[in-house]
């Protein structure tokens, strides 16, 4: 029975092929941008509701 190990990733599927998207080489990094980057607009967006809703 030939067990297969987990890729560097830690999945079990395949790596991806050399000219693959960045998502795909690095899927760690790109869930920590796309997070920052979420966070940043939703933020900014909230401060602002926040500033306008809060003047007297």
């Amino acid at each position: 029975m030939a067990t297969k190990f987990p890729n560097k990733d830690g999945g079990n599927g395949p790596d991806p092929a050399a000219d693959a998207q960045l998502p795909l080489q690095n899927p760690v990094l790109s869930s920590v941008v796309w997070s920052v980057v979420f966070t940043a607009v939703c933020a900014s967006r909230a401060l602002a509701a926040f500033k306008r809703r809060s003047q007297d």
